[in-house]
């Protein structure tokens, strides 16, 4: 539980005709799928979810550089399908800084509400750490907030399912496999879902602008859930108003804010390195 902050708030169909009912075949929906180039993206997906990885294509000059040999060794180990192809060809296919490897994978999906709710009422780990995202619609931000959220021990991510960024091909290249290891729950009503977190005994800390209190003046503890706003707005006023604290990371500079991603990790990395997280 946080000590010490600004502000503190008191807790608390119809039936189917005849011509069709019989049961019809359905069509079995493909599974998205897109490309992801260069080594460490590549690695770390294949060390953590490789059964998202469905084929690579490496570039004849590099399969046999030293750098690639890691990312070759996995591949073989977890039989996954290897192609090689000439190096002009390589460069015509894929554009721009690829290090001579890319991969096609599949997606990760974002969970429902209902399978949060599940979580939150079965699976939740003692002393969790949460974060809310509140609308962040840039992609390369939401990647960027779930590679940080792996890093720093994040047990779930929970966003609204409007107005916030699809967990697309570029979430997942810029998360470099975070957007596979923490898990991601897309919910219609936050403000339903911030309560039932509250309903769980996790204390909920609002990021903004209207408080003295800093990240780094207030202790953390217990059962955690970090609430971050949009880019440019910040927390909508109803989702600050169920904030049981507030806190402002200190600016000292002539800008007055951060982007998102990187506020959010200043806030995640001091609860972290409070509450045992990651240590040094």
């Amino acid at each position: 539980m946080p000590k010490n902050m600004a502000k503190q708030k008191h807790t608390q169909q119809s039936k189917p005709s005849a011509r069709h009912s019989a049961k019809q075949p359905t069509k079995k929906k493909a599974a998205k799928q897109y490309t992801i180039t260069g080594i460490n993206p590549i690695v770390t997906l294949l060390e953590s979810n490789p059964e998202k990885v469905l084929s690579v294509i490496v570039s004849d000059t590099e399969q046999k550089s030293q750098r690639l040999q890691h990312a070759l060794i996995l591949i073989q180990r977890h039989g996954i399908a290897l192609q090689t192809i000439p190096s002009e060809n390589f460069k015509d296919k894929f554009q721009g800084v690829s290090q001579g490897i890319a991969a096609e994978v599949l997606i990760p999906k974002a969970r429902t509400a209902e399978a949060f709710q599940k979580w939150l009422k079965n699976d939740v780990p003692e002393n969790c750490l949460l974060l809310i995202l509140d609308q962040i619609q840039d992609p390369h931000n939401l990647g960027a907030i779930l590679r940080t959220a792996d890093a720093t021990g994040v047990d779930a991510v929970i966003t609204s399912d409007k107005n916030t960024a699809p967990l697309n091909a570029t979430v997942s290249k810029v998360a470099s496999g975070g957007a596979e290891s923490v898990p991601l729950f897309r919910v219609a009503n936050l403000s339903r879902a911030i309560e039932q977190i509250k309903q769980a005994g996790i204390w909920l800390i609002g990021t903004t602008d209207h408080t003295e209190e800093t990240i780094y003046s207030s202790q953390f503890s217990g059962s955690l859930a970090l609430v971050m706003g949009s880019e440019g707005t910040g927390m909508r006023r109803l989702t600050e108003e169920a904030c049981d604290y507030l806190v402002k990371i200190p600016m000292n500079g002539v800008v007055n804010s951060l982007n998102v991603s990187v506020a959010t990790g200043v806030c995640l990395y001091e609860i972290s390195r409070q509450t045992g997280r990651i240590h040094g």
